[in-house]
């Protein structure tokens, strides 16, 4: 039954995954016990499920059990409850958890090390994803760094045939992307999508994140028509693989309503703002995405709606400054946008909305 469950969780069909993954875990908790290895292995895939679906919250609690459990049955070293960890703060980081994240994750590369050496691929997937919740926290020259050493280590350990790799070169990309160097986070991408495509196939949910990666960098150097098409496509594999309702449709969505804005095409970009909202309300997206969400649909509705659409960009401000992690650059436009726009549509046209609109990572 768990093996079955994996196979529609990979294919997914979530509903069917979840029945057959809660009946074997059922199943082996009355016939071998509550903490048997099969037990734990039946949670690490029902928790994984939550995660694919988005239920983060949910994932999150299995994770805490089961980590009870290893350090229990197994012991506080053994490689299992480092893996449990790793998926704990990944829950995490998933939910702007970034404190939270950031402790967890030391914890990992601190265990990889020690148990695995500085050199094996696992400590370099470590110290990306330290590297990255860093990135959110606001220390984007210290994750860079951090970053080009892990590649470089994946390059040598595992070469050009593993997504590890892939995965790599996007963090690194999105760092690069934020610190300004345009060229280098598109040709980080390029590449990562070249690999991602090769080694998963065109419809996987990882395709979809570079190719997202990828739009922004487009964006980033005006390129909106090839921004457009990369965006399209990410979205329809998300929809195809996770279906229509994930958290991870946010932030794609909020960077499609950006480039029908700065393309005049006010109409879809409000449609496209509303529908980012209305999945940040209603799913276990990230508190400042659904910030960021509200304040594309105020920039989208302010040419037709000034008044509602400075109040919503308040509340996004409000909203922003009450999540966890370092949103100084977005609050920053927030704050631009409001003093020009507060005003009504007579104190400025509405002719750069590039120029505020949300970084969405």
């Amino acid at each position: 039954l768990d093996s079955l469950g994996v196979v529609e969780m990979h294919a997914g069909r979530f509903e069917e995954a979840e029945v057959l993954l809660a009946e074997a875990i059922a199943s082996w908790k009355r016939v071998e016990g509550p903490e048997h290895l099969l037990v734990q292995r039946g949670l690490t895939n029902l928790a994984q499920l939550r995660k694919e679906q988005g239920r983060y919250e949910d994932s999150l609690a299995i994770l805490e059990e089961l980590l009870v459990i290893q350090e229990r049955s197994l012991g506080p070293e053994h490689p299992a409850v480092t893996r449990t960890l790793q998926n704990m703060a990944v829950a995490y980081s998933s939910m702007g958890r970034f404190e939270a994240a950031r402790d967890a994750f030391e914890r990992v590369l601190m265990r990889n090390r020690l148990l695995l050496g500085p050199l094996h691929p696992k400590t370099a997937i470590s110290q990306i994803n330290l590297a990255q919740v860093r990135e959110e926290m606001g220390d984007v020259a210290g994750a860079i760094d951090e970053l080009e050493e892990a590649v470089a280590l994946l390059e040598q350990g595992i070469g050009e045939e593993d997504p590890r790799l892939m995965r790599g070169l996007c963090n690194l990309a999105g760092a690069l992307l934020m610190a300004g160097d345009v060229a280098g986070a598109a040709a980080r991408y390029e590449r990562a999508l070249a690999l991602a495509e090769r080694l998963l196939g065109s419809e996987h949910p990882d395709v979809a994140i570079v190719r997202t990666g990828l739009a922004q960098a487009y964006m980033a150097r005006g390129d909106d028509a090839l921004a457009r098409v990369q965006l399209e496509r990410a979205v329809a594999i998300h929809e195809q693989t996770q279906g229509a309702e994930h958290p991870r449709l946010v932030s794609t969505l909020l960077l499609l309503a950006d480039v029908a804005l700065s393309q005049e095409r006010v109409t879809d970009s409000i449609a496209l703002a509303e529908l980012a909202v209305r999945l940040g309300e209603t799913t276990d997206a990230r508190p400042a995405d659904l910030a960021k969400a509200n304040f594309m649909l105020a920039m989208a509705r302010w040419s037709v709606e000034p008044e509602p659409a400075v109040d919503l960009a308040l509340e996004a401000r409000e909203e922003l400054r009450r999540t966890e992690g370092d949103h100084w650059g977005l609050l920053e436009d927030l704050d631009q946008w409001l003093a020009t726009h507060a005003r009504g549509p007579a104190a400025e046209p509405l002719d750069s909305p590039r120029a505020s609109a949300p970084a969405v990572g």
